[in-house]
Parts: C-alpha cells; sequence; structure tokens
C-alpha cells in the first residue's frame, strides 16, 4: 500500500459486486427470474453497510491504487472465487469492483 487510503473500500465494494452476481446466478438456475428468487437478496443485505459507509473514499483509493494494492484485490478475489484462471479471476474482480462502486455511489446519493 502506496497512498494514504488502501483498498479496504474496494475490497468492500468488491464483496458486494461478488454478492450481487451470486444472486443473480442463483436466481437464474432455474431459468427465470420471480418472486421466488427475493430470498436470494438475503446474502447481500449486510454487504451493503460496508460498501457505502466510506463510499466517497473509494475513488481515492482507485486514483491511488498501484501494483502492491492491484495484488492485493486480486488476492481478495482469488479468496473469494478460489480455483479460477488468473485471467477470468482478473476479469470479474474489475467486473465486480464497477458493479459494487456503481451502487454504492447510487445509495449514496439516494440517501443525501
Amino acid at each position: 500500500m502506496a497512498g494514504k487510503y488502501g483498498v479496504e473500500n474496494l475490497k468492500q465494494l468488491m464483496d458486494l459486486g461478488f454478492g450481487m452476481g451470486n444472486v443473480a446466478k442463483a436466481a437464474l438456475a432455474d431459468g427465470k427470474i420471480d418472486l421466488q428468487d427475493l430470498a436470494q437478496l438475503v446474502p447481500i443485505l449486510p454487504l451493503l453497510g460496508p460498501a457505502i459507509d466510506d463510499i466517497d473514499v473509494a475513488p481515492k483509493e482507485l486514483t491511488e491504487l498501484d501494483k502492491q494494492d492491484a495484488d492485493a484485490l486480486i488476492a481478495h478475489g482469488r479468496s473469494k472465487l478460489s480455483g479460477m484462471p488468473d485471467d477470468k479471476l482478473k476479469a470479474i474482480v474489475q467486473h465486480s469492483l464497477r458493479i459494487g462502486l456503481e451502487v454504492g455511489l447510487m445509495i449514496s446519493k439516494l440517501k443525501k
């Protein structure tokens, strides 16, 4: 970690992104999304608070991101998605960050 912000908020946003991906995967398991799939949302509820608490810091963390920070994010992703090839893992980490950041920013704006 070279910068003063680190990557803790980015990890929380990644967790939210991973959670949302898991919800979508589980909801689509039967080929359709319906009211019965609402229960799939429960596991992401505890991820929302940590992801948006310091959402304003996340863009600063991204700005300061260096190789060591990027490696830490990849390692965090690997801990959640073990056994995945590196190229696929890196792509999913990037997508999970985007999803988490956008959802977090939207919720933050709705709170104001």
